[in-house]
């Protein structure tokens, strides 16, 4: 604050009929050297250092430290006028010890934490970096992801070039979207065509050294132009795992091609939109989260609010799966927060996904008790640690 360096213990006994005295013996303003004099009362008066904010506290060369700094709005002045106010002041009530004052590593540390592994580096941790004088810190660089859409009937083109039998893609700029809110740097490539060869075709590149793992969607189901595994088998890449019991989204696959330092990561994700969303959100961003050392997310666990049909949505969850739907978290009046789950499912109808906020997971086994039907709640947008 800017104001007076002065001593608290003199101004235990301090009122509007027995004012305390202080008289000013100099100025310390931000950046300046402190100053050193003896704070022992002169005559009935105490010294004083006027003190502007940033400023280092005067030292004191005898017993009494300087150790309250009194804004100068809590100040009467000589004679009432302002002016006077450069040379001396009463105080009329008395003044905490260490008022107004900060303490050197009174807000970091020596070995104190400012940036936890895996966090993603903000502003407001450059803040707190350079605050302490670090202006260097290792860092991870960007994840680098190559995605591809897969199907004959896909088409990015919006020039009047489309074909009737043909629709827009949306998954392609759905995951560099989504990508890239990770932090990731994305290449979103073409559209590839319903063929074992495309995907060999598209993968023999210089620049697949660079990439950190790749994403397509469509083609990984048992349809006869589902090329994806097939189109790994020949490539002799080692699949993980095809099919997994969750709804939407089980067709998904995940598999590694040999590249020189190690397997190059696949992620293969079912066509339908809804389908690529669910699994983009609850298989891509935890492995995500994986290579940058980031914890796992702690989802909230809230009602699901039961109007609108909800109980028939929730209901039409098959126990042997792990569910997946989206809704709206609302917060209420008192402030608790209830999920509404969005009527149409379908992993192909994207009109009210894209009017959602989260995702709700229902876990396979799930049976509903006589109370409130609670379940697991992720934001559509993942948290960044």
């Amino acid at each position: 604050m800017d104001g007076y360096a002065i001593s608290s213990g003199a101004t235990v006994d301090a009122t509007l009929e027995r004012p305390v005295t202080f008289l000013v013996q100099g100025t310390n303003a931000a950046g300046d050297e402190p100053l050193k004099l003896a704070n022992e009362p002169i005559d009935g008066c105490y010294p004083c250092i006027e003190i502007m904010t940033g400023a280092q506290f005067p030292v004191s060369t005898s017993n009494t430290p300087f150790d309250a700094c009194v804004k100068i709005e809590d100040t009467v002045p000589f004679g009432g006028k302002s002016e006077f106010q450069s040379r001396g002041f009463f105080l009329t009530r008395p003044v905490r010890l260490h008022a107004n004052r900060r303490f050197a590593g009174g807000d970091m540390q020596k070995g104190g934490v400012i940036v936890k592994k895996g966090e993603m580096l903000c502003a407001r941790h450059v803040m707190g970096l350079a605050s302490v004088g670090i202006t260097e810190v290792v860092v991870r660089r960007r994840l680098r992801v190559v995605v591809w859409t897969t199907g004959n009937e896909l088409t990015r083109e919006i020039n009047g070039t489309r074909k009737n039998a043909q629709i827009f893609d949306s998954n392609g700029p759905f995951l560099a979207a989504a990508l890239r809110e990770t932090g990731a740097e994305v290449e979103l490539k073409g559209v590839l065509r319903d063929e074992v060869e495309s995907l060999e075709e598209a993968l023999d590149s210089a620049e697949a050294a660079t990439w950190d793992f790749i994403l397509t969607t469509g083609a990984v189901s048992k349809g006869k132009f589902d090329f994806i595994v097939p189109a790994l088998q020949r490539m002799r890449a080692r699949i993980h795992f095809h099919g997994v019991a969750i709804r939407p989204g089980h067709p998904i696959l995940f598999s590694t091609l040999d590249r020189e330092h190690g397997g190059l990561p696949f992620f293969g994700l079912p066509g339908n939109p809804i389908a690529t969303a669910a699994c983009f959100r609850f298989f891509v961003v935890p492995f995500i989260r994986l290579l940058l050392d980031q914890h796992a997310e702690c989802p909230e666990v809230v009602e699901v609010l039961m109007k609108n049909g909800g109980r028939d949505v929730f209901l039409a969850s098959p126990s042997h799966l792990d569910c997946f739907k989206h809704g709206n978290l609302v917060t209420q009046p008192d402030g608790s927060k209830l999920i509404e789950l969005s009527q149409n499912q379908s992993p192909a109808v994207i009109s009210q996904y894209a009017m959602s906020n989260c995702w709700a997971h229902i876990p396979r086994g799930f049976t509903q008790g006589t109370g409130p039907i609670m379940v697991q709640c992720y934001p559509h947008t993942p948290h960044t640690d």
